[in-house]
């Protein structure tokens, strides 16, 4: 064969082999999506006791919204032992594809957090499709911060939830804190709601000592009030306190699935609590210090989520929610003066008995 001729063939069996390395990577989603589609989900046939399922568990890279999942399964597990707990992973949801065998008795619980809203437009499609989908069954979303944007899609997001809400009977939704309680009551008047905590909050994980240093978990997104030059001179101003400072975020560098969740979470909040203080714009950075009974000094955020959340826990002194941040470092130095070894309140599990008596209902 002419060199040239095999020159020439060889390159197209390269482009070839190129192209369709390049579809396959084009299409693996498209795989994956269909490989899903083939092996529907499996809940197992129904029995004699009654099922609560979890309809959109988080597989993604937020520890707040991986603790609230590990929380609402704590929650369950603690209060409804004669109850099969069950847990379907978001992204079936998110692709409809839902779960078969699920009877008008089961109750299906949605995800809180602060995603209620049109921000977030992903947990949005999911709380819809399930109350659309599901309207036989008992709906209880946890508590929620609800935010719809001024805008217009804000506004057609707002019109089309409250239709929603208005045409199911049996959905039950809480917020987490009074400013969403008032909105909520106001938009979806025909709808049963009520206050409770963050189901983070639930949990009690032990007092920890052989505390070192400072946790610095301070948000760089959309929903910070501080410029980049304010979280420069905020670390510069923690120096004169501690020397020690570990830079900390809860939004983790990769994703984080079910199977792996519950140690990641737990690991997270044992984190927290080997420090003698955080300093956080997290709202689940103070949720993780007031569950390890760890010194925070909290900062406002862009909405209510700080301000809302702190009402539940400024009964704990070791908590303080500071505007000024000049003044952090003397709000600071008074938290670790008087708790030095962190403390061991936390708030009561009375507040969650109305979350608790709303699941039960009649089963």
């Amino acid at each position: 064969m002419d060199l040239k001729i095999l020159i020439n063939v060889i390159i197209i069996i390269y482009l070839f082999k190129e192209y369709e390395i390049l579809r396959k990577l084009k299409n693996s989603s498209k795989v994956q999506l269909i490989k899903m589609k083939l092996n529907p989900i499996k809940i197992g046939s129904t029995n004699s006791r009654q099922r609560i399922i979890l309809m959109g568990t988080p597989e993604y890279n937020n520890l707040g919204d991986l603790a609230i999942g590990y929380s609402i399964k704590k929650f369950i597990q603690n209060n409804f032992q004669n109850t099969d707990y069950i847990e379907i992973p978001e992204k079936y949801i998110r692709n409809n594809i839902l779960p078969h065998r699920i009877c008008k008795d089961d109750i299906l619980l949605l995800m809180g957090g602060g995603n209620f809203g049109d921000v977030y437009m992903d947990q949005q499609y999911i709380r819809k499709l399930v109350i659309s989908k599901y309207k036989q069954n008992r709906i209880i979303i946890f508590p929620q911060t609800i935010y719809f944007t001024k805008t217009n899609n804000g506004f057609d997001e707002l019109k089309e939830t409250k239709h929603l809400l208005a045409n199911c009977d049996n959905v039950v939704m809480f917020a987490r804190e009074r400013f969403s309680f008032e909105v909520m009551k106001r938009e979806f008047s025909s709808t049963n709601i009520f206050l409770s905590p963050d189901i983070v909050l639930f949990n009690k994980m032990g007092t920890f000592r052989n505390r070192e240093g400072i946790l610095y978990c301070i948000r760089n997104d959309t929903e910070s009030v501080l410029s980049v030059d304010d979280r420069e001179h905020l670390l510069r101003l923690l120096y004169r306190v501690d020397k020690y400072i570990d830079i900390w975020d809860t939004c983790l560098p990769y994703n984080i699935y079910l199977q792996e969740r519950d140690q990641v979470v737990e690991e997270a909040m044992s984190y927290v609590g080997r420090h003698k203080i955080i300093i956080t714009d997290r709202l689940h950075g103070i949720i993780f210090a007031a569950v390890t009974g760890t010194p925070c000094v909290a900062i406002e955020n862009y909405n209510y989520k700080i301000s809302g959340i702190y009402e539940w826990v400024k009964g704990l002194g070791y908590i303080y929610l500071e505007k000024n941040l000049d003044n952090i470092p003397l709000v600071a130095q008074q938290l670790l003066d008087k708790y030095p070894n962190g403390d061991y309140e936390r708030i009561s599990e009375v507040l969650f008995d109305k979350l608790k008596e709303e699941i039960k209902g009649e089963f």
